[in-house]
């Protein structure tokens, strides 16, 4: 743990929970990509769904920078005649914080005792940084200046191409991928998503808003991530339902992490978004029992819906499985993923269940599911038999 006051290399007193939302401009500025610019180049690619880590090293190939955001007002503070000095200071911050393997490729592997301080004498003021915690893809600190507190982020690996032949899941974590979706959702607070300030791929780091427990979702400003059309895909992530970092943020709704009372909304405005869709009806199962069917019915309406909404057919209410599994069996797409139902449907509906299914070109007859609901038919008619 980093003990010693320094001058951006840091440490120092117990960290009161504050909670800074976007930063605002003043005095002399750095040259760094905004978010809103970035945001506009996200419309111009003509998509709904985040920017990727490629489009992102795409986008800085064209510009004169690889700084990303503004810096929060309290680091800004710190030199506010030379911003850039800052700038330089968290690079060099970022660069020693990591350690190489000689080889200038793989970072720091995870288990390594932390970093001892290390002292920058570029700024005019005195800010702290104190060891916060450690994940597969970085190292996470607190950064104190001017009695506010945010996070500074070093990513273990600066080229995400190289990072992906190490570790697939790169796709959705890592330095690029970060800092692509944090800026591109930084131009307005959202509720339950920590505020991305600012950050640099070049040299792997990322400064953002400090999540902590106190903190309610509900009285943030901002829309809710699912009304943005995005969610987290890792609920490890979150602090009293508030995503506290961007890795696995991607298109959809996390319906478990809103109050049950604005849950049906939600789900009705994911759906209006192709991107969310299979998110929404992946998630129905978060919906009021009352709900569920009614939720079912309305996602196979759209065909970006229909296999994850099939695939949830056991989470319906039994009364409601064999009408949900006759709906999925009208689409050759989602014949297949209603076959996890069968086992729950009711015993008097299965022997029509058969009837559908070998009638189904899609789904080879000797599969496991069919070969046992036609055992199981047997025996309960061989049964009823006996019985008689």
């Amino acid at each position: 743990m980093l003990t010693a006051p320094v001058f951006f290399g840091y440490y120092a007193a117990p960290i009161a929970s504050q909670r800074q939302r976007p930063c605002v401009r003043f005095g002399k500025q750095a040259n760094s990509i905004t978010a809103k610019q970035f945001a506009n180049y996200a419309q111009s690619l003509g998509q709904v769904k985040p920017v990727s880590p490629e489009q992102l090293e795409a986008f800085l190939a064209g510009q004169s920078t690889t700084q990303l955001g503004e810096l929060p007002k309290a680091i800004q503070a710190l030199n506010p005649d030379n911003p850039d000095k800052i700038w330089q200071a968290l690079d060099k911050l970022a660069l020693d914080l990591r350690e190489t393997d000689g080889k200038g490729k793989v970072y720091r592997a995870r288990g390594v005792k932390p970093p001892e301080d290390r002292s920058i004498n570029s700024l005019q003021k005195t800010a702290s940084l104190k060891w916060l915690d450690e994940g597969g893809y970085g190292m996470a600190y607190t950064l104190h200046a001017n009695n506010k507190t945010f996070v500074f982020k070093v990513f273990y690996y600066l080229d995400h191409k190289n990072m992906i032949l190490y570790d697939t899941s790169m796709l959705v974590n890592g330095n690029f991928f970060e800092n692509a979706r944090g800026l591109q959702y930084a131009s307005q607070p959202v509720k339950n998503l920590a505020q991305y300030y600012c950050g640099n791929p070049k040299t792997g780091w990322i400064i953002n808003e400090l999540i902590t427990p106190d903190m309610k979702p509900q009285t943030r400003p901002g829309p809710w991530m699912h009304e943005i059309g995005i969610r987290s895909t890792d609920p490890k992530n979150n602090i009293n339902n508030i995503i506290f970092e961007y890795g696995e943020i991607n298109g959809g709704v996390d319906l478990d992490l809103l109050p049950k009372n604005m849950r049906w909304q939600a789900f009705v405005t994911a759906l209006e978004n192709p991107l969310s869709r299979p998110a929404a009806a992946d998630d129905l199962f978060e919906l009021p029992e009352s709900l569920r069917k009614r939720a079912f019915d309305m996602a196979m309406t759209h065909p970006e819906a229909r296999k994850t909404a099939s695939a949830r057919i056991t989470m319906l209410p039994a009364k409601d499985r064999k009408a949900a599994f006759d709906t999925a069996m009208q689409y050759p797409e989602t014949r297949v993923w209603a076959l996890s139902a069968i086992d729950w449907l009711a015993a008097e509906d299965q022997q029509d269940a058969l009837r559908q299914l070998e009638q189904c070109p899609e789904i080879p007859q000797k599969h496991y599911a069919i070969r046992n609901l036609r055992n199981r038919i047997t025996q309960q008619q061989t049964s009823g038999q006996t019985s008689d």
